[in-house]
């Protein structure tokens, strides 16, 4: 969405490691044969998404290397069959990884444009091993595997060692099998300046320092997403190529329709849904109202009906009545709550408890014709027994239609000050000094704490002051020309004191003192990480249901 707000054609795709293995040819990609999968100088390794080794669960055949390949949605049908190839290598594996399979790109290619991919790819690996007849042999595959409309060769020129020599091998492997070639940036991060933070985010998931790191980063800045001016530099012996990239991106057409619908349908047997939710309040309205409800009850019914009806929300409310019916038939206690109290029918299924009539509430802040979207219906299960009310949904709609909603956990000040300054190599002691005092305070009071004394802590609080309580990220900025894309003022570190004025704010460490420049990067990097992804977790209550097998959507 905000792509298309900004004029920007989105397109939808991944890059997927595939286990070595392609029995069409008989070819299998071990570490026999190509003892080092990255012929590049120590500490120009390349960054793998997943370790190239043996590991997981589904991995087959000792020492053998994996490979990566791009793949592009082309429409609907080929997003649900990218949806569904990542489930499955994700399923095989342990978390964190994902491994598929040549059966899973054989089961799942419809809808999908493939290219060859990186220096990591298999063609490239054979290439980069001096076995041509084998690059070829695998590009051929890949092709009879995708459609020769549908796989193209990938070129890239990111200053590795023997870059130009892969590159017309490449072009050999295209010409001798007539396949289409596309110039790519293997881009990792959006500018040049953002290779420092992409080092230390592979070191934390390396769980090593920066140093220990060196052969799962990257060898250069150069993965970054380079101008229309730059690319036509880098292949100006192949317009073509670049060309090629347009073509592409205009045959790329994903929907990704937001905000609709796509319920599983609640059986009703021989009535319609609306006879039946009809029938379903027409009881409850004697029990709530008596015999003659009266007239402006009736007519609100009609109209909240007529209005559920023409929003298609019909089956929507059935399926909520039918998760609070099994709470209460097993005794679990259960309740809506929200701007569903608003409504009569809510009342009348027993989602809600209140008479939205003898309160005068407002159905239209519930529920509008002129505001069509899903309405907001909350419920609250006894917390001890809630589990029970998600293995009925999972039993009632099916595992692979069910699923607990996701949160994106987010880097905050305590745990970017964690992992950057042991990527650093902070001492565990200082480290844990520091993210306390950071959480308390800010960085840069901390910086004043622990190396100037309270004075100096004090100094950079009164900085702070002024800009409110809940910007706290501000006190993270030394430069407005941090490549962040978090702009706030400016702020200056205390002056820190020798550790010999002030022994009490530091803790004990055999490590030298550690030198401004250090904790200025620190600074910057925390900066910089604030508010970008750290690790997925379960929503406490959000759950998805779906017409559809969820591993088609997400």
């Amino acid at each position: 969405r905000a792509a298309r707000e900004a004029g920007v054609k989105p397109v939808f795709g991944a890059e997927v490691t595939v286990e070595g293995i392609l029995p069409r040819s008989g070819v299998t990609l071990t570490r026999e044969s190509h003892p080092h999968p990255n012929p590049l100088p120590k500490g120009e390794g390349v960054r793998s998404p997943i370790p190239l080794s043996p590991g997981g669960r589904g991995a087959r055949g000792e020492g053998q290397i994996h490979f990566h390949a791009t793949l592009l949605a082309e429409n609907d049908a080929g997003y649900a069959n990218l949806s569904q190839l990542i489930t499955a290598a994700r399923m095989r594996c342990q978390k964190g990884e994902a491994l598929a399979t040549w059966d899973d790109l054989m089961q799942h290619s419809a809808g999908l444009i493939a290219l060859s991919g990186c220096r990591q790819g298999i063609v490239a690996q054979h290439l980069l091993a001096g076995d041509k007849d084998g690059a070829l042999r695998v590009a051929q595959d890949l092709q009879s595997c995708f459609g020769k409309d549908r796989f193209f060769v990938e070129l890239q020129r990111q200053l590795h060692p023997g870059d130009e020599r892969l590159v017309q091998g490449l072009l050999w492997v295209a010409e001798r099998m007539d396949a289409p070639v596309v110039a790519t940036n293997n881009v990792h991060y959006a500018e040049r300046a953002g290779h420092r933070l992409h080092d230390v985010l592979t070191a934390i998931r390396s769980h090593a320092t920066l140093d220990a790191s060196m052969m799962q980063r990257r060898g250069n800045s150069e993965a970054y997403l380079k101008s229309a001016a730059q690319m036509a530099r880098l292949f100006a012996d192949r317009p073509d190529a670049l060309r090629r990239t347009v073509e592409i991106a205009k045959r790329c057409n994903v929907t990704m329709r937001r905000g609709v619908q796509d319920l599983p349908q609640f059986q009703t047997g021989a009535v319609s849904q609306a006879e039946f939710l009809h029938a379903l309040c027409k009881p409850a309205l004697t029990e709530r109202y008596g015999s003659d409800p009266g007239e402006r009850v009736q007519r609100m019914l009609q109209h909240e009906m007529a209005i559920i009806g023409q929003l298609s929300l019909t089956n929507y409310f059935l399926i909520v009545w039918d998760i609070m019916r099994f709470a209460r038939d097993q005794g679990i206690r259960c309740q809506g709550r929200g701007s569903a109290a608003n409504s009569l029918v809510a009342y009348l299924l027993g989602i809600t408890p209140i008479d939205p009539l003898a309160h005068d509430l407002v159905f239209e802040r519930f529920l509008s014709s002129e505001r069509p979207t899903t309405p907001d219906i909350d419920i609250d299960f006894q917390a001890d027994r809630r589990e029970e009310v998600i293995q009925y949904i999972y039993a009632r709609y099916g595992r692979e239609h069910a699923a607990m909603a996701c949160t994106f956990v987010t880097y905050r000040q305590r745990s970017a000050v964690r992992d950057v300054a042991k990527t650093l190599d902070f001492p565990p002691d200082l480290i844990d000094a520091l993210a306390n005092a950071a959480d308390r305070r800010g960085l840069a009071e901390a910086w004043g704490e622990l190396w100037g004394g309270a004075e100096e802590g004090k100094k950079g609080k009164r900085g702070k002051e002024g800009r409110g309580n809940d910007d706290r990220a501000a006190s993270w900025s030394i430069t407005s020309n941090s490549p962040s894309t978090n702009h706030h003022s400016p702020i200056s570190l205390p002056s820190p004191q020798s550790p010999a004025s002030s022994p009490h704010t530091l803790p004990p460490t055999p490590h030298p003192p550690l030198d401004r420049r250090t904790w200025q990067l620190l600074l910057h990097l925390c900066q910089e990480i604030m508010g970008l992804p750290r690790h997925l977790g379960i929503h406490n209550g959000g759950f998805v249901i779906s017409r559809r097998p969820l591993a088609e959507i997400v």
